[in-house]
């Protein structure tokens, strides 16, 4: 008793296209999918056509292009019955994103040039994790004298559905806080950590919000002072922060969150002049607001 016909696959990307999934990989899904062999055929360099089919044999012949911004591919079925062809198309930048959907398409193909073949499962595709990180530019009001601004990297760990997990690093220069010419510079580095919820794929747009802290390091410095002293302080706030992020190009997002954080102890900075009467200068807000403007590279 002769088994099931074989399946041939001869698979071909146009220019542009060759980021995409070749031919054995493609093969090798398909019969992951269907459940029987699906045999990869080498096409002729110098642009010939296939090998002779095979007796017996069920062939799919395909190619993926560019189309656009996104991509598009055509399957047809090349024996064994009437023909059969089907066009899919991808509007997305990264073409491996078109994977699962080409999968689809030629094995249910396969399945409908085969009648007596087995019942098609699917396997269902598991959420991605994903990372991005990047520079990040952050402004605060409260912590340090004036309109603080921070420099620093940023990173976010998606975890599929929903949740994601951000962290951050910020150097802040010096914000100089003066009473008649003296008093004081005041500096910090602080880190920073929260869990997120919000959609965490490649969306082109989508909102978010984060709960969570970040401390550090103040550093203070006389300024104008006869005797000048420096000391460091300990810093520490619980935040809450709103945002969204936008698609700028392929993997590159644009990030924009605004939020306020509440200190843990707030401290003041004071001098003493020369006539011996103290000058407070700078004390740390009750509540922080707190903004930040970064450009996010992700991946997968």
């Amino acid at each position: 008793m002769n088994g099931p016909p074989a399946v041939e696959l001869a698979w071909s990307r146009g220019p542009g296209a060759e980021a995409c999934i070749d031919g054995r990989e493609l093969a090798a899904e398909v019969q992951a999918t269907i459940g029987r062999p699906v045999l990869p055929v080498t096409l002729p360099m110098g642009g010939g056509g296939p090998p002779s089919l095979a007796e017996g044999s069920l062939r799919l012949e395909g190619k993926v292009q560019p189309l656009g911004r996104g991509w598009m591919a055509v399957v047809e079925v090349r024996a064994l019955g009437p023909e059969l062809r089907r066009e899919v198309a991808l509007d997305a930048p990264e073409c491996r994103r078109f994977d699962e959907a080409l999968v689809l398409v030629v094995a249910l193909l396969a399945e409908a040039a085969l009648p007596t073949a087995p019942r098609l499962t699917l396997p269902t595709p598991s959420p991605s994790v994903s990372v991005g990180i990047g520079p990040d530019f952050a402004v605060a009001t409260g912590m340090l004298p004036g309109v603080a601004v921070g420099f620093g990297l940023a990173t976010e760990v998606a975890l599929p559905p929903l949740w994601h997990l951000a962290a951050w690093a910020h150097a802040w220069p010096i914000s100089k806080a003066l009473d008649g010419g003296s008093g004081g510079g005041l500096s910090a580095w602080t880190f920073g950590a929260a869990p997120c919820i919000g959609p965490v794929g490649h969306q082109p747009l989508s909102f978010f919000g984060c709960a969570g802290a970040s401390g550090g390091v103040v550093y203070a410095s006389g300024e104008g002072l006869e005797v000048s002293h420096t000391s460091s302080r300990p810093y520490l706030q619980a935040e809450i922060r709103a945002g969204l992020r936008m698609r700028i190009a392929g993997p590159v997002f644009l990030r924009l969150e605004v939020g306020a954080g509440v200190p843990i102890g707030r401290d003041s900075y004071q001098f003493t002049g020369t006539d011996g009467t103290s000058h407070a200068v700078f004390e740390t807000a009750p509540v922080v607001a707190l903004g930040r403007l970064a450009v996010e590279f992700r991946a997968p």
